[in-house]
C-alpha cells in the first residue's frame, strides 16, 4: 500500500510541495551521502568569529525555547525573529567553519507555532505551521553543506509529513515522512559520532529527530511497517523512539 503511495505522490510532488520541497525531491531524490556529516571536523579549524557567532547563535536557541516552555510564546517568536534578522546582515565565511541558522531559527518557531496550535486549537494553524516549515527548509538551502543542514532538513520534511496527516492529507504526509529518512537514515552511524565545534547541537538534534521518526513509525499498522522498511531500509519502532 505504501508503496501505491509513494508512486503516485511522486507524480505530484511538484504540485503539493514548497519550492523548497521540490529541491529536496529533485536534486536530493539521490539521499544526501553520509559524506554531509564531514562537517567542520575535516574543514580546515574554525575562525575566533565563527566559534563567537556559533556560541551566540546556539544561545539564542536554548534562550527561545526556555521562553517556549515558559509559555512567553511572544516573547521567543521575538528572539527568533531579531536573531535572524542579524544573521541575514552577516558576510558568512563557510570555509572558516560559519553557519548560517536562520532556517534552524526558523524550523524551532514552526515547531513552537505547532505546539501552540495543538493546545489552542486555534483556525488554520495548521496551514500556518506547513507554511513556516517549508519557509524554514528554503532558508536551510542558503546554508553550507554541514551536519546540522541534513539533520534539519530531515527534521522539515519529517515534521511537515507529520502535519498534512493530521490535515487528513495521508498520502502527502506519509510520503514526505518515509522521504525524511533519507536524510535522517545517517544519523545513527554518522551524526551521532560527528565531531566538531557544533557537536553538542548536531547530536542532541539527530536524537530528537531520530526519536520522533521511529515513535510516528511505530504507530503504523504491522504491514504498513513492512513496507517502509523495504521502501526506505528503516528498521525501528517505539522502543528505539523511547
Amino acid at each position: 500500500q505504501l508503496r501505491s503511495i509513494g508512486a503516485k505522490s511522486n507524480c505530484r510532488s511538484i504540485e503539493m510541495s514548497s519550492p523548497a520541497s521540490i529541491e529536496v525531491q529533485s536534486q536530493g531524490s539521490a539521499s544526501p551521502s553520509s559524506s554531509f556529516f564531514s562537517g567542520s571536523s575535516t574543514a580546515k579549524q574554525p575562525t575566533a568569529e565563527a566559534l563567537a557567532r556559533w556560541e551566540k547563535d546556539v544561545v539564542v536557541m536554548e534562550e527561545s525555547i526556555r521562553l517556549m516552555l515558559g509559555n512567553h510564546l511572544a516573547e521567543a517568536e521575538r528572539t527568533l525573529d531579531e536573531a535572524s534578522q542579524e544573521v541575514a546582515k552577516r558576510e558568512i565565511d563557510f570555509t572558516g567553519g560559519e553557519h548560517d541558522l536562520r532556517g534552524g531559527f526558523a524550523l524551532v518557531g514552526a515547531i513552537m507555532s505547532l505546539l501552540n496550535g495543538l493546545a489552542s486549537l486555534e483556525n488554520n494553524q495548521l496551514d500556518t505551521v506547513l507554511e513556516r516549515v517549508w519557509a524554514a527548509d528554503e532558508l536551510l538551502t542558503a546554508d553550507g553543506e554541514w551536519a546540522g543542514r541534513t539533520v534539519l532538513r530531515g527534521l522539515c520534511l519529517l515534521v511537515a509529513g507529520v502535519v498534512q496527516i493530521m490535515q487528513g492529507s495521508i498520502t502527502r504526509g506519509v510520503w514526505h515522512v518515509l522521504r525524511s529518512w533519507l536524510f535522517l537514515r545517517y544519523l545513527e552511524s554518522d551524526g551521532l559520532n560527528f565531531e566538531g565545534h557544533e557537536k553538542s547541537c548536531v547530536r542532541s538534534t539527530a536524537l530528537f529527530a531520530l526519536g520522533v521518526f521511529n515513535l510516528f513509525t511505530s504507530m503504523l499498522p504491522p504491514s504498513a511497517m513492512r513496507t517502509a522498511g523495504w521502501v526506505t531500509g528503516f528498521k525501528g519502532g517505539r522502543e528505539t523512539a523511547l
